[in-house]
């Protein structure tokens, strides 16, 4: 399963990059990169949900009652991961498209280049994610807790995060120069908080990560709620770019916080997948 979620991390990132360099070619621009990223996330969720739908293992042909939980199981988990997705859409790309209709095309260009820089926030930390569900999954199988991978993952992406934002804090001028030139340097003051609000949804998906692991659905309508509100919020408060990115980094600090107290405050409970499928997963 590791080289599963490996593999579909890989493929996810491989599409953003060919989406986006194709639409750039076409003239679109970094607005172009950025409909490459939202399309991503569609395509591999579609191609990951057709192979859990067909998901055949023929040594259980002679047990169809388990082949029928485990395949139910394996559609639970592309649900969740399905509803996550809507709210990563709308989380990651609702203020592009907000920006673009309330603001100038120069303070959209300024935005859309900032948006691609933050977005390395998440993709610094996509690793860990690609690893949580495995090591979830084997523990489970194992009957061992979970909570430490949890603490462990959520440490390993402050770091990781933290780093990344830090490094936007030191060099963001020299970054945004080197990547896109003078033309774009009044783009670097914003690079460091939207760094931040990227690296709040990105420990927020990590926790929600670790519980659809668990076979838990109950927070994957949080981001989808958190996504409606920044596009209110943004529609009402517009002032400025910078008023842009605050509201971003309130509403994501505050989905960080939310999610993680409903999930350290659960009692551990049976995960919601078949046990065929927990062990399937633990190999």
């Amino acid at each position: 399963m590791s080289a599963v979620y490996l593999g579909e991390g890989i493929v996810r990132l491989g599409i953003s990059v060919a989406l986006g360099y194709a639409l750039i070619e076409v003239g679109r621009s970094l607005e172009g990169s950025i409909w490459g990223l939202a399309q991503s996330m569609l395509v591999t969720w579609f191609i990951g949900w057709l192979a859990l739908r067909h998901f055949v293992n023929p040594v259980q042909a002679a047990a169809p009652s388990n082949f029928q939980a485990e395949r139910r199981g394996w559609l639970q988990l592309g649900g969740m991961t399905g509803l996550v997705l809507i709210g990563q859409m709308l989380i990651t790309n609702s203020d592009f498209l907000l920006v673009k209709n309330f603001f100038s095309p120069e303070d959209a260009g300024l935005y859309a280049a900032v948006s691609v820089l933050g977005r390395i926030v998440y993709f610094g930390a996509l690793p860990l994610t690609i690893l949580l569900i495995p090591l979830i999954a084997r523990r489970q199988a194992l009957n061992q807790p979970t909570r430490p991978i949890l603490l462990l993952i959520i440490g390993g992406g402050v770091i990781v995060c933290g780093g990344l934002v830090a490094g936007a804090v030191l060099f963001a001028p020299d970054i945004v120069r080197l990547l896109y030139g003078d033309a774009y340097i009044a783009a670097s003051n914003l690079l460091a908080p939207y760094a931040l609000a990227a690296a709040l949804y990105t420990l927020t998906n990590l926790v929600v990560t670790y519980q659809i692991a668990l076979g838990k659905g109950g927070e994957t309508w949080m981001p989808i709620l958190a996504g409606a509100l920044q596009v209110i919020a943004i529609i009402l408060f517009h002032e400025s770019l910078a008023q842009v990115i605050t509201i971003q980094i309130l509403l994501m600090g505050l989905l960080f916080i939310l999610v993680l107290w409903r999930v350290l405050r659960s009692h551990p409970t049976l995960p919601l997948l078949p046990a065929p499928l927990l062990e399937s997963q633990a190999r």
